[in-house]
């Protein structure tokens, strides 16, 4: 299942703010507001919900002999208890800080409505540029890209064979495709503005990346290669191999992407 080299993402299952957004948008809008009056987002743990789909996935790396050699959380609560509850045996959990969730500042505390009732505009803006779009005094996701590409760097300069398991937060893991995929800015704000269903990445939902080639794949040297898995579904849900190619532009190119932005000042 693992290689050496591979890295395996795994989100926190349903945290208590997830359940509380879901109450919120079936009416209930005190739950919200009671659940943060005297906690961070740090100490949320996870939900009933959350600690069976963790269970789920308990059961779905024990199936398929998930063995990984390296083991990293990041240090909220609500991943800490995912990583327990997945049971893995003989693990020795290093806590990160680089793979804290994504800091919505402002909009942290309050529900989907009050968000959009207070900061109205500055969330329309986030449609425009969803890469460098700051929520009031959290960080953009540029920012959370950095913090991941300083946990790769420390992964390869410590322990480049590892086979790794991560267990961090939706976020973050957007971070790392668009890191380790190096997604375009253009890219993600497209993937950005499609359906819930198409970009959203679930509660225990796992992405693995490996470096060497997969099992019925075209054998390279080099490459990479990812697939989804959601162990929370009946059945499973795995999805085939995909190749990530890296990306280059020829000059032609570059003048194309240039040209999807029409000049503001006309030529003197």
């Amino acid at each position: 299942m693992l290689e050496e080299g591979d890295i395996l993402l795994l989100r926190h299952g349903e945290s208590e703010g997830n359940a509380a957004n879901r109450l919120n948008e079936d009416g209930e809008q005190s739950s919200h507001s009671e659940l943060y009056a005297t906690r961070h987002s740090y100490h949320l743990r996870l939900s009933l919900k959350g600690c069976e789909q963790a269970l789920s996935t308990n059961r779905w790396l024990a199936k398929n002999n998930v063995s990984p050699d390296n083991f990293v959380v990041s240090e909220y609560t609500r991943a800490k208890e995912t990583a327990y509850l997945i049971g893995l045996p003989n693990a020795l959990w290093t806590a990160d800080r680089h793979l804290i969730e994504r800091d919505w500042g402002k909009l942290e505390r309050l529900t989907p409505s009050e968000r959009w009732r207070l900061y109205g505009p500055e969330l329309r803006a986030r449609s425009v540029e969803p890469f460098y779009w700051r929520p009031d005094g959290g960080e953009t996701m540029e920012e959370v890209c950095a913090r991941v590409k300083m946990f790769l760097l420390e992964l390869v300069l410590r322990k480049p064979r590892a086979k790794t398991i991560v267990v961090c937060h939706g976020e973050v893991m957007w971070a790392f495709r668009i890191v380790l995929e190096n997604l375009s800015v253009k890219t993600f704000a497209d993937i950005h503005l499609l359906p819930d269903s198409h970009r959203k990445i679930w509660n225990c939902q796992m992405l693995h990346y490996t470096w060497h080639s997969p099992s019925g794949m075209a054998q390279t040297t080099k490459g990479l290669w990812c697939r989804t898995i959601r162990p929370t579904v009946e059945p499973a849900l795995v999805t085939e191999w995909k190749e990530i190619k890296p990306v280059s532009y020829t000059n032609e190119q570059l003048l194309a992407e240039v040209a999807l932005h029409p000049r503001h000042f006309g030529e003197n």
